[in-house]
Order: structure tokens, then C-alpha cells, then sequence
């Protein structure tokens, strides 16, 4: 996979890294075209991997400045992409596999798959990661607060927080 073949100028990355708004205004347009067909490829619908791509960006664009190479700055960017592409899907294998629209006459009977399906289409983004990461693969705290760029705290809190509006949406 050769997404775009043009080499970063040193200042882009460097600008980047520090977080100057034009560097990265120009890595965005230098990085976008290839990215959104990466992730197309990746996503198979062209709106999420618009959203995607963004997310990657962001995602970039916040701990830029923890990147040790400057000149690894585009493999980096293709490897975060290419993990939320991932999330992603697995994200919505997930939801299709545990959390499977119910038929029209179950739909107000309160069971199972309608209470878990209100829930989890109520969660953020960095929630469904965490539901898919922590909750379904196991995936230790430290582990998915390290790839999210968050902490340890805030990854033990949310879930502890998603757990408990799980317990009680289900006691409904």
C-alpha cells in the first residue's frame, strides 16, 4: 500500500510537531487525498471514512508533538489511520453481531437487544473504542488509555461510567 508517494518537507514536519496551524493546515492538504482513499478502501463507505480521516487527523495533530522522528511523521499519520479504520470495523462487527436491530413487533418489549442498542448508539466515539477495547476485547486499562493518547484515570472512569448506565438501562 503506497498511499501518495511525495515526501514530507522538513518544516512541514517540524511545524507540525510544533504545532503551528499552517504546517499542519499544509500537511492536511498535503495527506488528505491519499488518507480519504486509504480509508475508503479500508471502511467501504466513503461518509465514515470522511469521519475517519478526521479522527486520524485530530489524533495526529494533538500528540504530534511526542513524535521522537520528525521524518516518521507520515508512516505515523498512516498508522493511526489505519488503526481507526480498524476500530472501525471492528466497532461495527461488533454492533452487528451483539446489538442487531430488532424486529418492528420487539421493538417496545424492552428486551435485550433494544435496551443495549439505546445505549450504545447514546455513547461518544472514544466510548464505543472503549466498550469494544476494554469490555468485549480485554484489552487492559493501560494498554487503551496508551493507543488513545489518554490516561489510565480517564479510561477506568469512562468505562466504569458505561458499565453502570449499561447495569441500569438492562434493570429497566
Amino acid at each position: 500500500m503506497d498511499p501518495g508517494a511525495r515526501e514530507l518537507p522538513a518544516e512541514v514536519s517540524a511545524g507540525v510537531r510544533s504545532g503551528d496551524p499552517k504546517a499542519c493546515e499544509e500537511f492536511f492538504k498535503m495527506m488528505a487525498p491519499a488518507a480519504l482513499r486509504v480509508a475508503r478502501r479500508m471502511v467501504g463507505d466513503p461518509h465514515v471514512a470522511e469521519d475517519v480521516v478526521q479522527d486520524a487527523f485530530l489524533a495526529v495533530f494533538r500528540k504530534a508533538g511526542t513524535l521522537v522522528d520528525a521524518g516518521s511523521l507520515r508512516s505515523w499519520f498512516f498508522a493511526v489511520l489505519s488503526n481507526r479504520c480498524r476500530e472501525y470495523r471492528r466497532w461495527k462487527a461488533v454492533r452487528e453481531a451483539y446489538v442487531p436491530e430488532p424486529p418492528a413487533s420487539t421493538k417496545s418489549s424492552g428486551g435485550l437487544p433494544d435496551a443495549l442498542g439505546r445505549v450504545l448508539e447514546e455513547l461518544s466515539e472514544l466510548d464505543h473504542i472503549l466498550f469494544d477495547q476494554v469490555m468485549l476485547q480485554r484489552r487492559s486499562y493501560e494498554d487503551v488509555a496508551r493507543e488513545q493518547g489518554i490516561t489510565t484515570e480517564v479510561v477506568r472512569t469512562r468505562v466504569y461510567r458505561l458499565r453502570k448506565r449499561l447495569r441500569e438501562e438492562l434493570k429497566r
